[in-house]
């Protein structure tokens, strides 16, 4: 038999603990949907800058975009889109 929390022990849990994993699995959803968003938006808008931004961005990936991570693809996006700004000079 396990021991009774009451009222007042079960305010004294940690706020990362998760009581209701159904809750706790919705959240993951939203967070998953809204990286899903983000990455979705910050890979489309490479097609949207320009030729001459996306050959810049292929220069320094230097391999085959099929095999870069969506994480990688975007750290080479924001860098490149950094350099780019600044006109080239690093």
């Amino acid at each position: 038999m396990q021991p009774q929390r009451t009222p007042h022990q079960e305010n004294q849990l940690p706020p990362l603990v998760n009581q209701n994993p159904i809750i706790h699995s919705e959240r993951q959803l939203i967070e998953n949907e809204l990286k899903l968003i983000s990455v979705s938006q910050g890979t489309g808008h490479i097609a949207d800058i320009g030729t001459g931004y996306t050959l810049s961005l292929t220069m320094q990936i230097n391999k085959p975009v099929d095999t870069l991570t969506v994480a990688k693809l975007l750290a080479f996006h924001r860098e490149c889109c950094k350099r780019f700004n600044e006109g080239g000079q690093s």
